[in-house]
């Protein structure tokens, strides 16, 4: 249970993440 809990934030902090860098790049006229 614990596992499965940390896996979900986990996939939860990577999307956040990659959801910041796509910003930054529309942000800064990458495309």
């Amino acid at each position: 249970l614990l596992q499965r809990l940390f896996g979900k934030q986990f996939l939860e902090l990577k999307w956040n993440h990659s959801l910041q860098s796509y910003w930054n790049m529309k942000t800064h006229g990458a495309f």
